[in-house]
């Protein structure tokens, strides 16, 4: 996303449900104003109901506070205690060294793949 238009858009599509995989858009909010300052992106497979996938996307005027390791320490403490998920996929692009690095903060480890060429997986084990 570039725009903030565009991240209204994804939320409003929030939840799609095709083949077998739930996606669900999220709207990431300050707490002091409500403001919106990103989305959060959760792909479910019935194929594998203790695992899910998990994006995330900022506005880039809203980078380097800590929101990024925030949204993600609160949407594992949410996947576990809720869903019972017990392992989150979480891809990066390769030039997305930011977010490799909140990854890694946040306890992803990075695992060989060979499907999107141009961007790591990081993968936690809840």
């Amino acid at each position: 996303m570039t725009k903030r238009s565009e991240a209204h858009e994804m939320i409003q599509q929030q939840v799609v449900y095709e083949h077998g995989v739930q996606k669900r858009r999220l709207a990431v909010v300050l707490n002091t104003n409500q403001q919106l300052i990103g989305t959060l992106l959760l792909k479910f497979n019935d194929r594998s109901p203790n695992k899910c996938e998990m994006g995330y996307s900022f506005d880039p005027k809203e980078w380097n506070k800590g929101y990024g390791s925030e949204t993600i320490q609160m949407t594992l403490k949410a996947v576990r205690e809720q869903l019972n998920i017990q392992q989150v996929h979480a891809w990066c692009r390769k030039d997305n060294a930011a977010s490799a690095h909140i990854l890694q903060k946040n306890g992803f480890q990075l695992q060989p793949q060979l499907e999107f060429p141009e961007s790591f997986l990081y993968i936690r084990i809840l």
